[in-house]
This record gives C-alpha cells, structure tokens and sequence, in this order.
C-alpha cells in the first residue's frame, strides 16, 4: 500500500482518502488500448525473409524482429507467454 501510495497517488499513506482508493482500484476495470495499437501498427511491416533457407532461421528472424520492437516501444509486459 506504502508502494501505491507514494508512486501511483503521490500522495503518504496517511493522506490517501477511501474516494481516492476506490477510484484508483476501480480504474483498473477501464483498459488502456493505446499500448496495444501502437504494437499493431509497428507489427504490420513484419515479414518473413524467405531469402533464409531453413524454416527454423526464417522463424528466428521473425521473432527476433518482433521483439526487436517490443524492447523499443518498451512494453514488455503485453508479452507475457511463449507463443504457440
């Protein structure tokens, strides 16, 4: 709570009012798509370099590249399984 209080609320623990909590703890209902449009217009160049010989390599490049852009718009947390 020490941890919401000083870097989500900016505000000490002791200050934070119960309307405060209830609207940050039921902000979380509304989602914030923003992350996810600005990783799916980047995606959309991705392409498969079919100019590599073997499936393995062309699969590689392909997820190196797709985390390639995930560092660089630094939302590693959308990304939280291996892919199938």
């Amino acid at each position: 709570m020490v941890r919401i209080c000083g870097f989500e609320l900016f505000n000490e623990e002791k200050n934070v009012t119960e309307a405060e909590w209830r609207d940050y703890f039921l902000s979380a209902r509304l989602p914030d798509n923003t992350a996810y449009k600005t990783l799916g217009r980047e995606v959309k160049n991705l392409c498969i370099d079919t100019e590599l010989q073997d499936v393995e390599s062309r699969l590689s490049r392909l997820m190196a590249d797709f985390y390639e852009i995930v560092d660089r718009l630094n939302i590693e947390d959308i990304v939280q399984a291996e892919p199938k």
